[in-house]
């Protein structure tokens, strides 16, 4: 073997098998690890390894079942016990040359780093987050050994900001049929950290409210982490409210089989910005109200929220690509200025290109005066802004 590759969802095999079509993996035979994200792997709606296995790939690991009883999530070897990990691994799999790597940040992802220490590192971004910062720091070594960043390409015309250009490699998208169904594409709220798993209910119902009243059959494809009893809880109080409701799984991919829809509804699913390209009505009616509670500002739903925002809000509709560049430059600067230093001298320039509209809904002016890309407000010039149509605000002591 000289390939490997490590992906924990569907979206992830998506991206790979996208990857392998482009003739990104070469000829060579590829063997995948595969692990489950869910909290309890075993009420999984889906098989991830058997996908892979069915995938045609050549070699299938699946730490769910290497590991058990133990979840992955528990398994972080210390450098010391590589070692060990190298002897179980490197005889089945060596030569490894290379590895692809859903979401390199990840620390099992890590450990096979480690493990194979000189082989090159390809990053697989499966959905929007790719266009943004890394979500950890990352030692200078491991980001050296990064070749290339692979990631569908949802937004024409736009690359990644963590990524010298050269190495961006957009994968095209698997091409649908259209059909007559509303889809809403669910999100996984929890783990984004966006509320817990009755906000999250809630807020797919209000979903499948306005999509059904839309017309139309509604088909909904629920998050990946969903479990089975928080899908069946959100059936039953979608039928309490008279929706006639026909769910797919995310296993048959992005559409669930059904065709490219004729409208979508969603959060920060990333096939919303490919239909919206594809001129297909998509709404997001609470992404707004989401991303001005969002807290902080270097959350990792950040840039999917700030793209759809950017889409859907956009008048006239639609988008530039440079003027959406420059706003992922920027909002990405801000969230992590220790992870893209090579950014600062051209955050500048970018900054001043923004319009008035997205410095006001998209970046933070404290983050900006910190980094030293905006003035320090006067009192007065503070005072006059705390002044609202409802009244004064308090102002806290300070501040």
């Amino acid at each position: 073997m000289s390939v490997l590759a490590a992906v924990h969802s569907r979206a992830g095999l998506d991206l790979l098998v996208a990857v392998r079509t482009s003739g990104g993996l070469g000829d060579d035979p590829v063997a995948v690890v595969t692990w489950s994200q869910l909290e309890i792997p075993e009420v999984g709606a889906t098989d991830l390894a058997a996908e892979v296995a069915a995938a045609g790939f050549a070699e299938v690991i699946d730490l769910d079942a290497l590991l058990r009883p133990f979840h992955p999530a528990q398994w972080n070897p210390h450098d010391a016990e590589l070692a060990l990990v190298r002897a179980l691994l490197v005889p089945t799999l060596a030569p490894v040359t290379e590895l692809f790597l859903e979401d390199v940040d990840h620390h099992l992802c890590r450990v096979l780093t480690k493990v194979f220490d000189g082989a090159g590192v390809h990053a697989l971004a499966a959905g929007l987050a790719a266009y943004g910062p890394p979500s950890h720091r990352r030692p200078p070594a491991l980001q050296q050994r990064i070749e290339a960043l692979w990631y569908l390409d949802h937004l024409p015309g736009v690359r990644p900001v963590c990524v010298e250009p050269s190495k961006a490699m957009p994968a095209p998208p698997v091409p649908t049929a259209a059909a007559t169904h509303t889809l809403v594409l669910g999100s996984d709220l929890v783990a984004a950290r966006l509320g817990d798993a009755a906000a999250e209910r809630r807020a797919h119902l209000r979903l499948l409210r306005t999509a059904a009243a839309s017309g139309g059959e509604v088909v909904f494809r629920p998050p990946s982490l969903m479990g089975p009893g928080q899908l069946r809880l959100l059936e039953w109080e979608a039928a309490q409210a008279g929706i006639d409701l026909d769910v797919v799984d995310a296993a048959t991919g992005p559409w669930g089989q059904r065709g490219r829809p004729a409208a979508a509804f969603g959060f920060t699913a990333p096939e919303l910005a490919h239909l919206h390209s594809a001129a297909v009505p998509v709404s997001a009616p609470t992404v707004a109200e989401l991303l001005a509670r969002l807290s902080p500002y270097h959350h990792r739903a950040r840039i999917e929220l700030t793209i759809i925002d950017a889409l859907l809000s956009a008048d006239p509709p639609g988008y530039q690509p440079q003027e959406l560049q420059q706003l992922l430059m920027v909002v990405s600067y801000l969230m992590r200025p220790e992870s893209l230093p090579e950014l600062g001298g051209l955050v500048e320039s970018q900054l001043a290109e923004l319009s008035p509209r997205a410095r006001g809904r998209y970046l933070d002016q404290g983050r900006l005066v910190a980094l030293g890309l905006a003035a320090r407000p006067t009192r007065a010039t503070r005072l006059r802004n705390l002044i609202k149509p409802g009244g004064w605000r308090r102002l806290k002591p300070g501040r």
